[in-house]
């Protein structure tokens, strides 16, 4: 069986090494991606997608979602220790056959997949339980997050640095060490111009390389989540799901398009171990 929570686990790593690195301006910025990750960002989620309780809901499949989620939380807290408490399931307005986890205590289902049979309901909402059992989702609000910060701290950087040749300019000019022409003015343009660029393709590259950080995680967390939905015994159900429902993602052209990719192919989710050992129930 898989490392289970371990995406929480790396979270902790990145907000310890933000304060590591940023020293007071990482504390901040701990805070507030841990505010962000555990409580705001499941809130913003939601909203995102127009979730709706299922106590709320007036949809006519409401206690069919509901009795699949009993099910698969029952069948999860029999066969492991620990799982999550509060776990909450809404219905997402989208006739899309889509689930979603939410940070770490809320799983959407949209209305389209209402309409699947009952055990292969159980099969999408029990990965999707995978993804808050690992963490995924709170790990993508963490490095996300600390991507933004990190981008904004070297743009700060960036300013200040400029900040201090022109500071260095005029007080050379003032005391005489430096004559300030046109000629000088040029120069320190250039430089300066020539120093934003570069600060400017550092950012650039730092952030696509959380992005693609974060989406190597994604793609990883997506065959841990089907790897704990077949544990709960649902491999059969989530094969056939990937094989009916899973649209093949276009073909990749480039390296760079493979390691952007959200999802593994859906050939590769299949040849997952745990799916191949279809244990039927």
């Amino acid at each position: 069986m898989m490392f289970r929570g371990r995406g929480y686990v790396y979270s902790a790593l990145v907000l310890v090494l933000n304060v590591l690195i940023g020293g007071w301006f990482g504390c901040i910025v701990a805070a507030l991606t841990a505010l962000y990750a555990f409580f705001i960002g499941e809130w913003y989620a939601r909203k995102k997608y127009g979730a709706i309780s299922c106590d709320a809901s007036f949809s006519s499949q409401k206690d069919k979602l509901q009795r699949c989620f009993l099910r698969v939380n029952t069948k999860a807290n029999q066969k492991y220790a620990h799982m999550p408490k509060n776990t909450k399931i809404y219905i997402v307005p989208d006739q899309k056959i889509q689930a979603y986890a939410f940070g770490w205590r809320s799983i959407g289902v949209t209305e389209g997949a209402l309409n699947l049979d009952t055990r292969t309901l159980e099969a999408l909402i029990a990965h999707e339980y995978g993804h808050i059992v690992n963490g995924d989702s709170v790990l993508n609000m963490v490095l996300s997050a600390s991507a933004i910060s990190l981008v904004a701290l070297l743009a700060f950087y960036q300013f200040a640095f400029i900040a201090v040749v022109y500071l260095i300019v005029i007080i050379a000019c003032l005391f005489g060490l430096f004559k300030f022409n046109f000629l000088s003015y040029m120069v320190t343009t250039k430089l300066t111009g020539l120093f934003k660029k570069i600060g400017e393709v550092i950012q650039h590259g730092a952030f696509h390389v959380f992005q693609i950080v974060i989406r190597a995680f994604g793609r990883k967390g997506e065959l841990m989540a089907d790897s704990f939905a077949c544990s709960l015994g649902y491999a059969f159900y989530l094969k056939r799901f990937l094989e009916r429902f899973d649209v093949e993602a276009p073909r990749r052209e480039t390296i760079l398009d493979a390691l952007y990719e959200t999802h593994p192919p859906r050939d590769v989710r299949l040849r997952n171990p745990d799916i191949l050992q279809i244990d039927r129930w």
